[in-house]
């Protein structure tokens, strides 16, 4: 059997590929197995930023009357959403997150946060988009 010089450069390149996400797949149960929390050090810093947020949007949950009214209420949706986006992705994480302790649900873990990672970047990014307009309409309420 002979293959053309193009597939055999296609198949080298998903075997690279296939060892590489092999590799990290091993890498990050590793890394929960070990873990005290159960969690990839990536999932308990975004726990820590998630929580942040809520306990941010708490302190916003009465708008200051000093406030005018348009900001107020921009404020107060946009306090809504990054509630929610907080929450499903605390949700997330903590439907990742390992319970048993034995290596093979550590690799469990590993490949359903590897499923989920879209989803976690999404809320993320997200969450981070609320963190800025947040910070630009308190300054603006301030100015």
């Amino acid at each position: 059997m002979v293959l053309d010089p193009f597939t055999a450069i296609g198949l080298a390149g998903n075997i690279v590929q296939f060892v590489d996400y092999s590799l990290k797949l091993i890498s990050s149960t590793y890394e929960i197995y070990k873990s005290s929390t159960g969690s990839s050090e990536n999932h308990v810093y975004l726990e820590t930023i998630a929580t942040r947020l809520l306990e941010l949007n708490r302190t916003l949950e009465q708008p200051k009357p000093t406030g005018t009214k348009p900001y107020n209420e921009a404020l107060l949706a946009l306090r809504a959403e990054c509630v929610q986006d907080a929450e499903a992705l605390l949700r997330l994480i903590e439907a990742l997150r390992e319970k048993k302790g034995s290596k093979w649900s550590s690799f469990r873990q590993a490949l359903k946060s590897a499923w989920e990672k879209k989803e976690i970047d999404r809320l993320e990014g997200r969450l981070g988009a609320h963190r800025n307009e947040i910070a630009t309409q308190l300054t603006a309420m301030l100015a």
